[in-house]
């Protein structure tokens, strides 16, 4: 228990290491474009313990990419498309270990529409969440405890945080601050899933954090 993991790129591959108590293992997850591209990279373990990694696979379309490794190794899926540098995108695991993702949809080099991605036990299922102009950037992916999406992001059009949650049937979207906010954001949800966001803002140079709560 304990023991680390960890998900990196080198010029050549993307790869998995763990410690096995006695040594360090390291394992290929794919060598079919240099890891260089990788903007951002996720690594989740499921409760059994299985890695799951997201990351940017081909720069020439920017491919999001998901892997997971089971008892006959690592499989790699396309899910979607994210900007090369801007964008950023995040995953999280419910609680049958099936991978969500948010990312931005491009129109050239700008994000047009936030997007949610999940596996539902059978297939990919993907589905708009803000399509208000040039939004989607910096999202981060958090699951409240009935597996139900909430995503913090940034709105280039207005410089503003913003935040997006599914209430079991349809998603509310909040504009939280302006000031152009809300760039790198990271959300986590407290015990009663209310979210907490940490998040930069560019104008003073500060980092923000902004939460729901009294």
């Amino acid at each position: 228990a304990g023991r680390p993991h960890v998900f990196y790129a080198t010029p050549d591959e993307h790869r998995y290491a763990y410690w096995d108590g006695g040594q360090w293992r390291i394992e290929t997850v794919d060598d079919t474009i240099g890891g260089w591209s990788s903007f951002s990279m996720f690594l989740s373990l499921d409760g059994a313990g299985r890695p799951h990694v997201a990351y940017v696979g081909d720069p020439a379309n920017d491919d999001l990419k998901y892997a997971y490794r089971d008892g006959g190794g690592w499989h790699v899926e396309t899910v979607g498309s994210v900007a090369p540098a801007g964008a950023r995108f995040s995953m999280a695991l419910d609680t049958s270990a099936h991978p969500h993702l948010a990312y931005c949809r491009l129109d050239g080099s700008h994000c047009v529409e936030l997007r949610h991605a999940w596996w539902d036990g059978a297939q990919w299922q993907s589905e708009s969440v803000d399509a208000a102009g040039d939004v989607g950037y910096y999202p981060s992916l958090a699951l409240d405890g009935e597996d139900r999406p909430h995503i913090s992001y940034h709105d280039d059009d207005n410089d503003a945080l913003k935040y997006a949650y599914y209430d079991g049937s349809a998603w509310q979207i909040e504009t939280l601050e302006g000031g152009n906010v809300g760039w790198y954001t990271s959300l986590s949800l407290d015990g009663d899933g209310h979210p907490h966001i940490a998040h930069y803002d560019v104008s003073m140079g500060d980092l923000r954090y902004t939460w729901w709560g009294p």
